[in-house]
């Protein structure tokens, strides 16, 4: 498309437009610029230009059209305000002391000012520029009109510090700047310009200009200060050495906004709606990057600024490409910044503010606010090389330019629908500027030093500006403060330089393959911010510990501890002793049944000490053990005893009849003779050696048949050591979860390799929060491992008048996403001595990180990270290309070391798929696992769980992911749990949410709705809103989606 770009910039140059109209293409020569070559060049291209035409809905727009003469102003009339400045007035009026609408250039100064002079500069400016005289005071009925003063004087404050003591006048020059920059701003009473000269020193000086953006634009700032030093000069060097005084404008201000009065009434305008709504449509209204702090209903809208440079090498190189590709380096910068959005997680088409300056040769020289930002609709889709994307960009720029004269107010109010947030901006959020250089007259004397201001404030997520200075580009990122910290700041810049060099070397390369990592950010990722061993215990800290397995550990507290209970039910209570004798009498009779490393033994039992008995005798026994739910299908269950072919089942009398049809041995039991039966001192000799399976667990696999995860014992020995590291002392653990959840064995032996003892609970009092609330005082619990949704279901009913649970200390959360809701900081404000720890893995590595949350539960944030890994595990983001996603860049989680299972029972093509090579480990047979879950490194080295791949869904064409709507809903004061999930309708996928509430009102609806759409864009919030009693729950506890109910019942949705 270079070609047809470099058509239309000559058919610009000589007036010519091209106009596509009812698909044919028009040419209009006005000015008599059409010559027999241009004309052919037309010809030739005319189908290209055609098709180009439909690109932009046949608008007559290809190329830029002269604008008309500004004509005189009405005489007589009052001059309007432009669109620009009735945005800025509305804001001077609301916000009068905000100071984001000033602009401000601020100076160190060495040499001598006269101020006198400088006083005299300031006010032959005003005199040339009346837009700098104008006030807007208000009339009858909120009307506003224009007042250009003859008689005013710029604000011009003088200070002189420099007899303060040195330690002070740093700190004394910050207040007084800020003072006067931050005075409130009266539109119906001030001029839109202040000048502050202080003096620092002899000859030390600071100096600063600000003038409103009602009056004034970065463009003509620079021309304001242009003027004010040349003044300086003409009064400064007298009659002696005279130097001419600038030239007055041609025209005023006032005589442009009455020309764009006129222009904004035409058919032009409408016609110039209607192509930016076509550009637009389709493009998410925002721009989601991953950010260290959630984005807020109310904002603070606080900046910072992060600064960098490109070197004097990478200038000359850029502007070399920039050469090759026919373009500039406005372009080359801007495409290097929307890949470093796409590749820090944005969708490939993406709106990017830029702005662009619109005025006519009548009107140079004139100071104003003409500056106006524009929309760029950008598609990185496919894939493309750097190349590319930069003719994409230069052609739409080209495109877009022609249609640089609307407003963006005019814009954003034509197509903005809401779909935004009161905490983002509409239509982009994140703005591109690039400055071209802009040389200061010399002043005789004295020397400039440019700096800049420290603290600011945006509305927006993020901008990149780069200015051309001095042989070099000067870059800087603002950033909300709001969303991102100083350090992801520096990340971005240091990524987007990479990015250039990058691209620099080699344009042709696939833009997701550039690199952005360096060395420093690599070794933290793959070091740094890996495990790191912790104490432990002496007894597991000696050589002779490292083959220790959890059968072991249960022997030494057995040794040590005989007489302390080990597991309690009631009145029933075994010993450590008692514990030892029962499990090696069953371990050798499960070896007449040739149980053994290869011949697993299935467990169908009912929850209760027996339970745990047969689990540690099936590992004495050197098997491993299949837990085997009764409350699951008989269908499901025998599925899985075909697939692992157990050596025997062990039933007891009620869960026998659920396996009759099978036609592996069954082996009968009934728990309470068992229990009172005769033990055995010795265990079997029986080896068991790290890479042995431990037990065979089952999860859901995507075809419908079920996997059999295999964990050895090596990963569960690990798992142990690390949780009796960081965990109580000799912990009353009640045995919560479901034999067939991965987290009971961790109930069960980090509480026997610790001395503690195991609470059993039966299934009544485990599944209704009332009950259990009483039975964990009563029992005196001091640890418990729960799923997120029963312990929300425990902190709603906990009351404000019920006594704490006294002796609880350590609360741990895994098996789903943690939400920290309104009832949660509730029941941990009144729990102050016991710890929330956040516990993440799959099936496939059990426990591979955590996060024990700080501080005041009123602090803890909504979605708290999953933190980092466990002690020899390893956890990488990676892209699609299984390359290392930078710091904050969303990947796909894989999980390393030693935590990993074998593999799935029986499917060795699955466990190849899913178990992959280690590329980033030296040690021989290292493997990570592909969890399929989202995931990104935090600036803190802490890991966030961002949901399943593929749980996020299409909504009106927005990728959404379920989870984060959910964390919202769940904030709301009056859900008590809630859980969203995407449902196909007739007119598309939309979103559905479950909510357990109190309230049961039509106004409790409008305030969920109302919530969310506080903070959520439009497409976002839930088209369907289902009250339930309750979430339903898996037999392990967690929420059951599959068991939602359709919305389209409409006795359940309001």
């Amino acid at each position: 498309m270079s070609e047809l770009h470099a058509l239309l910039e000559q058919c610009a140059q000589r007036g010519i437009t091209l106009t596509l109209r009812n698909g044919r293409l028009e040419v209009d020569d006005p000015q008599g610029g059409l010559d027999e070559t241009l004309d052919s060049s037309i010809e030739q291209a005319r189908p290209s230009l055609s098709r180009l035409g439909q690109i932009v809905a046949g608008y007559p727009y290809l190329s830029k059209t002269p604008l008309p003469a500004i004509p005189d102003s009405p005489h007589g009339e009052l001059p309007p305000l432009t669109r620009q400045q009735r945005e800025f007035l509305t804001i001077a009026k609301q916000q009068p002391n905000r100071s984001e609408p000033f602009i401000p250039c601020m100076f160190r100064v060495r040499g001598d000012i006269n101020p006198q002079h400088l006083r005299q500069a300031l006010n032959s400016v005003l005199q040339h520029h009346e837009i700098l005289r104008t006030r807007y005071p208000m009339v009858t009925r909120g009307r506003t009109r224009t007042e250009i003063r003859t008689d005013c004087a710029p604000p011009f404050h003088l200070v002189d510090i420099r007899h303060s003591p040195a330690s002070l006048r740093n700190r004394e020059s910050r207040d007084e700047f800020r003072s006067w920059f931050r005075t409130a701003y009266d539109p119906g009473y001030d001029i839109p310009l202040r000048a502050l000269l202080m003096r620092m020193g002899d000859r030390e000086w600071f100096f600063a200009l600000a003038a409103h953006r009602i009056a004034c634009d970065p463009p003509s700032m620079h021309l304001l200060l242009n003027e004010v030093l040349t003044w300086y000069n003409h009064f400064h060097a007298g009659k002696k050495d005279s130097v001419p005084p600038p030239q007055p404008p041609p025209i005023q201000f006032a005589t442009y906004a009455f020309w764009q009065r006129g222009w904004e009434r035409s058919a032009e305008l409408r016609e110039a709606l209607d192509f930016w709504r076509h550009q637009l449509d389709g493009f998410p209204p925002v721009i989601k990057l991953p950010t260290d702090r959630p984005r807020s209903a109310e904002p603070t809208r606080q900046a910072g600024r992060h600064r960098f440079r490109l070197t004097p090498e990478l200038r000359a190189g850029l502007r070399a490409l920039a050469d090759t590709c026919g373009t500039t380096p406005f372009h080359i910068c801007l495409t290097a910044f929307s890949i470093l959005l796409l590749r820090h997680g944005a969708e490939p088409r993406m709106v990017i503010g830029i702005e662009t300056g619109h005025m006519q040769h009548q009107a140079e020289g004139l100071i104003g606010p003409f500056c106006n930002r524009l929309p760029l609709p950008l598609d990185l889709r496919g894939d493309p090389c750097f190349a590319q994307i930069v003719s994409r960009v230069r052609d739409l720029v080209t495109i877009c330019a022609m249609h640089a004269r609307v407003p963006f107010a005019q814009i954003r109010d034509s197509l903005h629908d809401g779909s935004t947030t009161e905490s983002a901006a509409p239509l982009y959020q994140v703005f591109f500027g690039f400055e071209a250089p802009q040389p200061l007259p010399k002043v005789s004397g004295l020397t400039f030093i440019r700096e800049s201001l420290k603290t600011i404030s945006t509305s927006l997520d993020l901008a990149l500006w780069v200015s051309d200075e001095n042989g070099h580009y000067s870059c800087v990122f603002e950033y909300s403060r709001d969303l991102f910290e100083a350090v992801s700041a520096a990340r971005f810049a240091e990524r987007f330089t990479l990015l250039l060099e990058a691209a620099l070397d080699d344009p042709r390369m696939p833009i997701s393959r550039l690199p952005m990592l360096g060395l420093p950010e690599m070794r933290l990722l793959l070091h740094g911010w890996q495990a790191v061993p912790s104490p432990l215990p002496e007894w597991l800290a000696t050589p002779e510990a490292a083959g220790t397995r959890v059968t072991d550990m249960v022997a030494r507290t057995a040794a040590e501890r005989p007489h302390v209970a080990a597991v309690r039910e009631g009145k029933t209570v075994l010993n450590y002793a008692r514990l030892q004798e029962l499990s090696n009498a069953l371990a050798h009779r499960l070896l007449d049944f040739n149980a053994n490393r290869q011949r697993p033994v299935a467990l169908c039992l009912t929850r209760g000490p027996f339970q745990v008995v047969a689990v540690l005798a099936v590992l004495k026994a050197g098997a491993p053990y299949v837990p085997l739910d009764p409350t699951w299908p008989r269908k499901r269950l025998l599925a899985m005893l075909a697939m692992t072919r157990p050596a025997v089942i062990l039933t007891d009398i009620s869960t026998n009849a659920r396996l009759r049809a099978s036609d592996t041995i069954t082996l009968t039991l009934d728990p309470a003779h068992e229990l009172a039966r005769e033990g055995e001192p010795l265990p079997p000799e029986v080896s068991i050696f790290a890479g042995d399976a431990a037990y065979i667990m089952f999860t859901s696999g995507s075809t419908g048949t079920p996997k059999g995860v295999t964990m050895p014992h090596a990963a569960l020995t690990n798992l142990i050591r690390h949780q009796i590291a960081h965990s109580l002392s000799a912990p009353r653990t009640l045995q919560f979860a479901s034999l067939s959840f991965d987290v009971s064995f961790q109930e069960i032996f980090s509480t026997w390799g610790a001395s503690g003892t195991l609470i059993m609970i039966d299934e009544e009092t485990r599944n209704e929060p009332r009950l259990l609330l009483e039975y964990l005082r009563s029992e005196q619990i001091e640890r418990l491992f729960v799923p997120f949704t029963t312990l929300q279901n425990l902190a709603e009913s906990f009351r404000l008048t019920d006594p704490p649970i006294a002796d609880l200390r350590e609360v741990v959360v895994a098996g789903e996403a943690l939400h920290i809701t309104p009832a949660l900081v509730r029941f941990f404000e009144r729990h102050p001595a016991a710890r929330l720890i956040n516990q993440y893995g799959p099936t496939e590595t059990h426990v591979a990180c955590e996060l024990s949350l700080k501080g005041s539960p009123n602090i803890w944030p909504v979605l708290p990270p999953i933190g980092t890994p466990i002690v020899d595990a390893r956890a990488y983001v990676l892209d699609e290309h299984l390359q290392l996603a930078p710091i904050g860049v969303p990947g796909e989680l894989y999980l390393g070391g030693e935590i990993l299972a074998r593999g799935y029972w029986g499917r060795p093509r699955l466990t190849a798929a899913q178990f992959l090579p280690d590329p980033f480990t030296r040690l021989p047979g290292g493997r990570i696992y592909r969890t399929g879950d989202l995931a990104r490194f935090d600036a803190r080295g802490r890991l966030r769980y961002l949901g399943r791949i593929d749980s996020q869904v299409n909504i009106k064409g927005y990728r959404v992911e379920v989870d984060e709507v959910e964390a919202v809903l769940g904030e709301h004061p009056e859900i008590a749990a809630c859980a969203v999930m995407a449902v196909k309708a007739p007119e598309g996928t939309r979103l559905a949410a479950y909510v357990v509430s109190p309230r049961r009102t039509p106004e409790s609806v409008r305030s969920w709705r109302g919530w969310l759409e506080a903070r959520l864009p439009e497409f976002m919030i839930p088209h369907w809103f289902v009250r339930l009693s309750a979430l339903p729950r898996t037999p392990t506890g967690k929420l059951d989606r599959s068991a939602l109910p359709n919305p389209n019942n409409k006795d359940l949705v309001d």
